[in-house]
């Protein structure tokens, strides 16, 4: 299964389940980390982590133990730009 974290620079791809069930969980449900939104690797740090995901309109930065989590569906090889 692909995680968040695998997503590479400028790809999009659907969420199929956020795994966990804490209060970290919640609140990326409440950021809009839901099952069947799509979400976008927009930045790297310099370091490789954190990254910035764009989701809902919004740019949110993630550390990779926390986008380990979120499993994605569809791992296409379209690029943010592409229709």
């Amino acid at each position: 299964m692909r995680t968040l974290s695998d997503l590479p620079l400028g790809k999009r791809a659907r969420i199929g389940r956020v795994c966990l069930k804490d209060a970290m969980g919640r609140r990326l449900s409440e950021l809009g980390f839901l099952p069947g939104s799509e979400v976008a690797c927009l930045l790297v740090s310099p370091l490789g982590d954190p990254r910035a995901y764009q989701i809902c309109d919004t740019l949110i930065a993630l550390r990779g133990r926390d986008a380990r989590h979120i499993e994605l569906d569809e791992f296409p090889e379209k690029g943010v730009n592409a229709p």
